[in-house]
């Protein structure tokens, strides 16, 4: 089971460099690490009320993508699973597509299309 998707204002610095499971290397014979970006999440108005707060904060691996923010949230938030497909997810006031790299410290919001007139 994943842990869940932490609120912002219960972040706190978290290590950067852990080993594939998560935790520390002590091992003098073996030090495998896995460099972690945090990223924040903006949820809108829509996603918010599914969510167990608007902004969360998700650690992923180094070079992880779009795409690969959608599928942690979908584990750590599994009522946002199905409203995602519908979401524009915007970096830097720019949309942008599931390719894309996210860095450390970004913020991505994650808007649904309004439509009316």
């Amino acid at each position: 089971m994943r842990p869940r998707a932490r609120p912002a204002h219960e972040l706190a610095d978290t290590p950067r460099n852990l080993a594939d499971d998560g935790q520390r290397s002590t091992s003098p014979l073996r030090r495998t690490t896995v460099t972690r970006v945090q990223v924040r999440v903006r949820l809108g108005a829509g996603l918010a009320r599914l969510a167990t707060a608007p902004l969360l904060t998700l650690d992923l691996r180094d070079g992880a993508t779009l795409a690969d923010l959608y599928a942690r949230l979908a584990d750590a938030e599994p009522d946002l699973e199905g409203a995602l497909r519908s979401a524009l997810p915007v970096v830097a006031g720019a949309h942008v597509t599931p390719t894309t790299p996210l860095a450390d410290r970004q913020e991505v919001a994650l808007l649904l299309p309004v439509s009316g007139g």
